[in-house]
């Protein structure tokens, strides 16, 4: 009787077993099929997702300057308005200066023989630009009514995010000011980069060696191709005005500069912003642009912080509730 007793058991859970197996095999394929779909129907829908993203990191941006305008007493349609003509201003003038200045000091007769070239290089790159300028079109609009209802749209996602909407609505703080230290990160790292190559320019006695650190300080947001159109502007510039040799030198300093020093500052700078190691945020980087091109790259590192935030946010949940003046010090980012 014990034997079958026993062998009555080992079958029992021989069968339990295997059917804790088969849930667990149902479980995974599931999270792989809603995962392929999920990727699906962003590729359908990539048309939109890009300016969708592109006009929340700005609204995280500059959602703040349209509050102090409406506390002067500008109002908030007004405010956001302003932003984006002031951003259109910014993106036209750079995109003037580069003509500008390869009409004027490009053409020359070194100058003229290279630019063949180089449009034959970055044909690719500028092939598509109806439908930059569709989206650019479609992310204005939504730039804008980011900006005039960021608090009622911060609440609104923090209420719907599967968790208590204040802690919901602090994550999505979290979010933002990740999204701004990474970017005013960036920007510092932009101007020594600015001023590196302007100051090379400058020292070789090439032309508009200020519209150059313009140029490259603007492009710097744009991940790799900022890069290539902002060499290939004062490398044009230098050849067409001072000849091979300058052009030369300039070329190795704008790669230097743009893919070393650029690099090792931004690491630095974003991960004490974002108190993540510099390897990690070089990592993030990397793996976001694999993953999703040049919006990854640009959001990687901040989104890694935003998943710490997180952790610590759920983690508080289970924690006796903070007093009044303790919750008054903000986001545990602003306490980093």
């Amino acid at each position: 009787m014990d034997r079958q007793a026993s062998a009555v058991d080992v079958l029992l859970h021989s069968r339990s077993g295997i059917a804790r197996w088969g849930v667990r095999s149902w479980l995974v394929a599931g999270v792989l099929v809603l995962a392929g779909a999920v990727v699906w129907l962003l590729a359908q829908v990539s048309g939109f997702v890009g300016p969708l993203v592109v006009a929340s990191v700005l609204g995280a941006l500059f959602a703040p300057l349209v509050e102090r305008l409406h506390a002067r007493g500008v109002p908030r349609g007004a405010g956001a308005l302003l932003v984006l003509l002031g951003l259109t201003a910014v993106l036209l003038g750079s995109a003037w200066l580069v003509v500008a200045g390869i009409v004027t000091e490009g053409l020359g007769s070194s100058g003229a023989q290279a630019l063949g070239g180089i449009g034959a290089a970055l044909s690719n790159t500028f092939s598509s630009l109806v439908s930059i300028g569709i989206g650019a079109a479609m992310g204005g609009f939504l730039v804008y009514y980011v900006l005039v209802d960021w608090a009622s749209l911060t609440r609104w996602v923090g209420g719907h995010v599967g968790i208590d909407s204040r802690t919901g609505t602090a994550i999505v703080g979290d979010a933002a000011v990740s999204v701004r230290r990474y970017f005013w990160s960036l920007t510092l790292s932009a101007l020594v980069t600015a001023v590196l190559i302007g100051g090379t320019a400058w020292a070789l006695g090439v032309p508009l060696a200020f519209t150059i650190g313009v140029v490259t300080l603007v492009t710097s947001y744009v991940p790799y191709l900022g890069a290539i159109v902002s060499g290939a502007f004062a490398t044009l510039i230098a050849l067409g005005s001072s000849g091979l040799d300058a052009a030369v030198v300039m070329l190795l300093v704008i790669l230097v500069v743009q893919n070393i020093v650029q690099t090792i500052v931004l690491v630095r700078l974003a991960g004490t912003a974002l108190s993540l190691h510099p390897i990690v945020v070089l990592g993030a980087t990397i793996v976001g642009a694999a993953l999703a091109g040049m919006l990854g790259a640009s959001l990687a590192a901040p989104a890694v912080a935003v998943g710490i935030m997180v952790r610590r946010r759920l983690t508080q949940l289970d924690e006796p509730p903070l007093l009044a003046a303790d919750h008054a010090a903000g986001s545990p980012l602003a306490q980093t």
